[in-house]
């Protein structure tokens, strides 16, 4: 079965917390993935799907100036509509997260996750997944200071948060070892990128994944 993406949203809570987005999810052998802003002060303290634990999580190697970007991936999430919670501890910054539900998803690549991070000298920002190979998908979140962001390979959703930070998902199909490219549309900016290579649906055994330190 090929991965394909079933549905996406967006949110954000510009002053409070926790931060609540309604997703919709549908079809056989998926997969949620919540790319999250947050500033670089805060801590998450609590992220769930209908109750359960978005699972593993990967932090960008390093803050970008004052925030950072997390990523979240949940292999079989509850079909229907439900709540995605995200509780971090108390600050009034800023929580912004899109999320994307994908189907055809099998588990992800032993590798696990791949980070990136930098900004002020290029408007580029890029996340190299070394361990995909021939039939997956590599899919990136991505968050920056910005006001539009585009992407060479797909976009699957992109939010603005408080009129001038970013966060997105795009997926990509891959044969081997794939940059993600992002392009955001002001030079100088900052940003924090994470990816991992997803495997089809009878490629490898679903598994269950646990909290991985960021």
């Amino acid at each position: 079965m090929a991965i394909a993406l079933d549905s996406t949203s967006s949110g954000d809570n510009s002053a409070g917390n926790p931060l609540t987005v309604s997703h919709t999810v549908s079809g056989s052998d998926r997969i949620l993935v919540v790319s999250l802003l947050i500033a670089s002060s805060r801590s998450v303290s609590s992220a769930t799907y209908n109750g359960v634990s978005l699972g593993a999580a990967r932090q960008t190697t390093s803050s970008f100036h004052l925030y950072k970007h997390l990523l979240y991936a949940l292999l079989a999430p509850d079909t229907g509509t439900h709540d995605i919670v995200i509780t971090a501890d108390g600050s009034s910054d800023p929580l912004g997260l899109a999320a994307a539900s994908y189907t055809g998803v099998g588990s992800l690549r032993s590798d696990g996750f791949h980070d990136s991070h930098g900004g002020f000298s290029d408007n580029t920002p890029s996340v190299v997944i070394t361990d995909g190979q021939s039939g997956d998908t590599a899919v990136s979140g991505v968050a920056g200071y910005s006001v539009t962001l585009t992407t060479p390979n797909t976009k699957d959703v992109s939010s603005v948060i408080a009129g001038t930070l970013i966060v997105g998902i795009g997926s990509a199909p891959v044969t081997g070892s794939f940059q993600f490219d992002w392009t955001m549309d002001t030079s100088g900016q900052v940003w924090g990128c994470t990816g991992f290579a997803m495997v089809p649906a009878g490629g490898a055994a679903p598994k269950r994944f646990v909290l991985i330190p960021g």
